[in-house]
């Protein structure tokens, strides 16, 4: 009788994990050579300086090759690394300014129209409005909306209420409505001429 024999190779991504995790250095610059890039766009929506940014990634990094061996199944390294990763885009944003995640109650003063305005911007539109909201509003949508944590995740990742975390994502979607009600303005105004 013949045996049969699975011939499927892991992913590469999957037998470079388990490479570093036997410490072969080769592989671990396999990985951030693939991963970086990536985790560098993560990086983005959160810290608004490319030196922040890239010290994240390289110390996520660094935390995650350290850490290998708790991780116990290869397949789920990136989206692993990627929580690393956020918590340390926190971590750095807490040290740059320490009160993002106060309350903002009265800093921003929004009228709400027309929710289908949203689905109308492109992705690169989207992520600039993301970009130019206050550090707290724009942490908390990136968790939220993006990367799907719940509201109970991130308060206790930002050592914020729970109330605080709904407050301030509400907040962000009707600024970033409000910067889109503007463009939709700006470019009805202009086009009249």
């Amino acid at each position: 009788m013949s045996k049969i024999v699975n011939m499927r190779k892991p992913p590469a991504l999957q037998h470079w994990v388990e490479a570093a995790q036997g410490g072969d250095q080769r592989a671990m610059r396999m990985i951030f050579d693939q991963l970086a890039p990536k985790m560098m766009g993560v990086c983005r929506r959160y810290l608004y300086r490319i030196d922040l940014a890239q010290e994240a990634v390289s110390t996520s990094f660094a935390r995650a090759f350290n850490k290998l061996d708790e991780l116990r199944e290869t397949v789920q390294f990136e989206s692993w690394f990627k929580s690393i990763l956020i918590r340390e885009c926190i971590d750095t944003i807490r040290r740059e300014k320490r009160h993002a995640f106060d309350d903002l109650a009265d800093e921003v003063t929004i009228t709400v129209k027309d929710n289908s305005i949203m689905s109308e911007l492109a992705t690169e539109d989207l992520l600039k409005m993301i970009d130019s909201l206050p550090v707290g509003y724009k942490t908390i949508f990136n968790l939220f909306a993006i990367e799907g944590f719940g509201h109970k995740e991130i308060a206790g990742m930002l050592g914020i209420s729970e109330n605080t975390s709904k407050t301030q994502y509400f907040k962000a979607k009707a600024a970033i409505r409000s910067l889109v009600e503007q463009g939709t303005q700006k470019e009805t105004h202009y086009g009249s001429y």
